[in-house]
């Protein structure tokens, strides 16, 4: 079972008006399709080298639970920590993702490593890609 974690912001549609509103997500793999050779996965590390790892699967995953955390402040000026737990039924929210092989040889979702950057085809060249993208500028006529 994965489970998601990440903040969202108070004051976007749909996202209650709370202090620090947390949602964690479990998903968990219910099919898995091997891919042939040759899918590769990117990952930069914090220094900003990358490394290429096979990618050797597709995973179909389910959304089964999901829970949120925030704080209110009170009335009296204290915070109170709440939270609330989501348990889904069929039909459920699933998503299909890339999968790399952690260190125990489990296969897990390539988009809950933070190191992830995307996925090379067989025929795809592995060159490295900048932080940022070149800004693209008008070249002066005369």
């Amino acid at each position: 079972m994965m489970q998601t974690f990440y903040p969202l912001i108070p004051g976007r549609p749909g996202v209650p008006d709370k202090k620090n509103l947390y949602r964690y997500e479990e998903w968990e793999t219910v099919q898995i399709a091997v891919l042939p050779p040759g899918y590769r996965n990117v990952f930069r590390d914090d220094l900003g080298k990358e490394e290429v790892a096979p990618c050797p699967a597709l995973l179909l995953q389910e959304l089964r639970n999901a829970s949120e955390d925030w704080e209110i402040e009170k009335s009296d000026g204290t915070r109170e920590k709440l939270n609330r737990e989501f348990e889904y039924h069929p039909p459920f929210r699933s998503r299909v993702v890339y999968a790399y092989e952690d260190d125990s040889g489990a296969f897990e979702a390539t988009c809950e490593n933070e190191l992830y950057r995307r996925t090379l085809y067989p025929d795809e060249k592995s060159e490295p890609q900048e932080q940022e993208p070149p800004l693209l500028t008008a070249a002066k006529q005369t």
